[in-house]
């Protein structure tokens, strides 16, 4: 089941994050941009959240429980491009280290992003990811 965190899903959601290692500075305003997956026997077994920037947004927090049998990747940003377009997002940006995924991402509409304002380019978190050997920057209008 995918659904938005509420509030009360901040402890819950800051755990889980913290036990895959990601930094959850700033987690407590993220109600309403971060999507939970869960399973009836697992608890969460992944999240992603949606970081605004004027009217970008860029994807991240895609933390997946390695124990999980099974995510629904593809319902996962299915739903997230469904929450930035009700949010008003214009273009929308993900980082992978793993081409093997850049087809995935093709047929979700992503490609390869040419021209990337400086307030996407200059982002924490994008330039971070893009310090990682084989990163590359996606993104995908929506509207």
């Amino acid at each position: 089941m995918i659904t938005v965190m509420q509030e009360a899903d901040i402890p819950v959601v800051q755990a889980f994050l913290q036990n895959a290692g990601v930094n959850t500075d700033g987690i407590e305003n993220m109600a309403n941009q971060l999507l939970i997956v869960r399973d009836a026997e697992e608890g969460i077994i992944a999240t992603l959240g949606l970081e605004r920037i004027g009217n970008d947004g860029v994807l991240r927090s895609l933390v997946i429980n390695p124990q999980a049998t099974s995510v629904p990747l593809v319902p996962l940003f299915e739903t997230m491009i469904q929450v930035a377009k009700e949010q008003h997002i214009h273009m929308l940006y993900l980082v992978t280290n793993k081409r093997k995924t850049i087809p995935l991402f093709e047929l979700m509409d992503f490609s390869i992003a040419k021209d990337i304002p400086d307030t996407v380019y200059d982002n924490d978190h994008i330039q971070t990811a893009m310090k990682v050997d084989g990163s590359v920057l996606l993104t995908s209008s929506l509207i």
